[in-house]
């Protein structure tokens, strides 16, 4: 895994409106629920707390995607 670099990307510091909330950042995080199809077996492993079947992805960025 790479370590975050430690200096504020150009883009951040040079707007001052974004450096207040992004000078201590160093990327991002989310996650979503994307539809699935899987076998019936597999089918209970794979339903989420909405009662569809889905896969969670979960996704990381950082300035440079």
């Amino acid at each position: 895994m790479a370590k975050p670099r430690l200096t504020v990307p150009t883009k951040i510091r040079e707007i001052t409106r974004y450096y207040p909330y992004f000078k201590d950042c160093i990327g991002a995080i989310d996650d979503t629920h994307i539809h699935a199809t899987v076998l019936a077996p597999d089918a209970p492993n794979y339903r989420n707390q909405k009662g569809y079947i889905s896969q969670n992805v979960l996704a990381a960025c950082n300035f440079d995607l």
